[in-house]
Formats: structure tokens, sequence, C-alpha cells
């Protein structure tokens, strides 16, 4: 209701907003003290829909794409504030292109993403996005298991709502049973003891893998090593990968930049974020261990520098390609 009522305000009174005026009160103290949570809070008057539907509506309703870079807004931070790097730095949303120079009235912007109730955080704005979550066969979406795939899964978004959802063929019905054959009576032989062959030794994935060419040493960890699917918050086990990260650093002994990437599932905003929290997690982590933090830089680069193919030559999802592009990287320049 507020955004509709928003949405109807004339143009002829709409001002534009001065560097003072955003300023006060300071939006990072806004966020904090609205936004912050330092005990549970539970809703009693919502179902458990609610939460979902909550998390795409305020995606789509603030957030416009990929800001423009090239005009920052510089937001100092409150003391005491443990946010990496003062002062905050935000890209403004895009300018309006097609905005003749000299017009009068209100300024104009440009989204990459829709901002209302289509979804456009779950579905994408761009057909590349489109194409790997729709399937492409009856309005049906994509489902992609993380890890091993093995056998057929079935969806169905029934609940109260649906409560008689059902599909064609789902679940798949039980193979027919083989027909019972009569064993066969094998000849009287001499048994022979064989060694029981060792076991094949178990291949462990390295947690850091330490890549070198001319003038940089780029120290690879993939995202699964650090954190959950998804998520910016490091796991318990991310230990040993830290401790490692954090002895080449050290032995380095200079400033090193940390960059977070993502696999191609998901919104170029999205990814952008989650590789930017991803970085800044990391950053924390390592200065948490000693580390001068004002030697570790960080940057998201999203999924725009991907190592792997995110899908087969087929078009098809590929998981592991897709497991090898999240991770977080650590480059160190060896010729300064």
């Amino acid at each position: 209701m507020i955004l509709n009522e928003i949405s109807q305000t004339p143009l002829d009174a709409v001002l534009p907003v001065t560097r003072e005026q955003l300023m006060e009160p300071n939006p990072r103290e806004v966020s904090r003290r609205l936004l912050t949570r330092e005990t549970f809070l539970p809703a009693t008057t919502v179902n458990t829909l609610a939460g979902s539907w909550l998390q795409f509506m305020i995606h789509d309703w603030f957030t416009h794409g990929e800001g423009d870079t090239s005009r920052l807004v510089d937001i100092p931070l409150p003391p005491g504030d443990d946010w990496p790097q003062d002062p905050m730095r935000i890209p403004r949303i895009k300018a309006d292109p097609t905005r003749p120079e000299g017009a009068d009235g209100p300024i104009t912007t440009v989204n990459d993403v829709t901002h209302w109730w289509d979804g456009s955080s779950l579905y994408g704005s761009s057909l590349e996005e489109q194409r790997q979550v729709r399937s492409g066969e009856g309005g049906k979406v994509r489902l992609t298991a993380e890890g091993k795939e093995t056998g057929t899964y079935c969806a169905l978004m029934g609940g109260t709502a649906l409560p008689t959802a059902k599909a064609p063929g789902c679940p798949v019905p039980a193979a027919a049973a083989a027909p019972i054959v009569p064993p066969v009576v094998p000849p009287m032989v001499m048994p022979v003891v064989m060694p029981t062959p060792p076991e094949a030794p178990k291949v462990v994935a390295k947690a850091v893998e330490v890549i070198v060419s001319k003038c940089e040493e780029r120290l690879r960890v993939g995202s699964d090593f650090l954190f959950d699917f998804d998520r910016a918050e490091l796991r318990p086990e991310a230990g040993p990968a830290l401790a490692e990260l954090a002895q080449h650093i050290a032995a380095a002994d200079k400033a090193v930049m940390i960059e977070g990437h993502t696999d191609a599932i998901g919104t170029e905003s999205y990814n952008q974020t989650l590789s930017e929290r991803r970085a800044v997690a990391v950053r924390i982590a390592l200065a948490g261990r000693g580390l001068p933090a004002a030697r570790l830089n960080v940057r998201g680069f999203g999924k725009s520098r991907p190592v792997a193919a995110n899908q087969r030559p087929d078009g098809s999802d590929d998981p592991d390609g897709r497991q090898h592009n999240r991770r977080v990287e650590v480059v160190i320049n060896t010729c300064s």
C-alpha cells in the first residue's frame, strides 16, 4: 500500500535529494537499528509461506540490478561499526540513458530487474537466466540436486492449497518383478581361497589449490570447504582451509586480494552480492587469525569469471562444473 501511494505522487512534487538529506539520518545506522536482531523474534500471525514470500518480494522491491560502479555513494560508518570498509561504498542506480540533456523534472533511473510481484529474483531477468531455470516443457522449472544425482525424483507443490495435486507417473511405478528362475546347481569343485585385494586409497580433495603464474600466486578454495550452499556464513569445518590460507598470506608478507566467485544459478545481482559477502567473511576470519586487516582487500565477481562450464554441451545443467565455479580465491602479487 505504501508503494502504491508513492507511485501516485505527482511528478512535479518530486524533488531531488541532496547528499545532506540522504545522510540524515545515516542509512547504515537506520539499517542496523531497524534490521539487526540480537534475539529471535517469532512472528505469531503469519503462516509458514510468509518467510519465503517476503524474501522474494523485498528483494524485488529494493534491488534494481547491477549498480553503476563509476558513481559510488560513500556512506560514513558510525563509531564501532564492524563493516570492513570505511566509508561503505554503494553503487548508484543506473542513470536513464533516454533522458534528454537539460530535461526538467525529477531524476529518472533504470532497472535491470523488475521490481514488483513477478518473482524476478527467482526466475531471473535475462533470457540466459530463464533458460537455466525453466525446463521449456509445460511451464515446469528445473530442479537441481546438489552432489551426486541418482534415481528419479518427483516434486509436487501441493499442500493445503492444492491437496489433490498429482502428476501422471509420479512417483514412478516400481519396475515389474523379474521372473523367478530355478537355481542352477553347479558342479562340485575344490574350494580355492583367493587373497582379498587391497582397497584402493581414497582420494581426498585438497582444501587449497595453489596456482602459480607469472607475477601471481592464486590460492583457490572451493566454496564447499567454507560455506553451505547459498550461504555466506563460514562453516565450523572451514578451519583447516582458513589456516592454510593464513599460512600462505603470512609467508608472503604483503597485501592480497580476496575474490569471491559463484556459479551461474541465480540473477547477476544476487550472485554479485553473495560473492562479496563470502569474500568479506573470509577477510574477517583471516583478520581474526592475526593477519593485518589493512592488507586484506576484498572483491566479488559473482558469476562473471567461471573456471568451468556451468552447462553440458547439450544445454543441461552440469553440477560438477558449477561446483568448481563456487569458490574463493586469494591472489598474491609476487612481482611487487
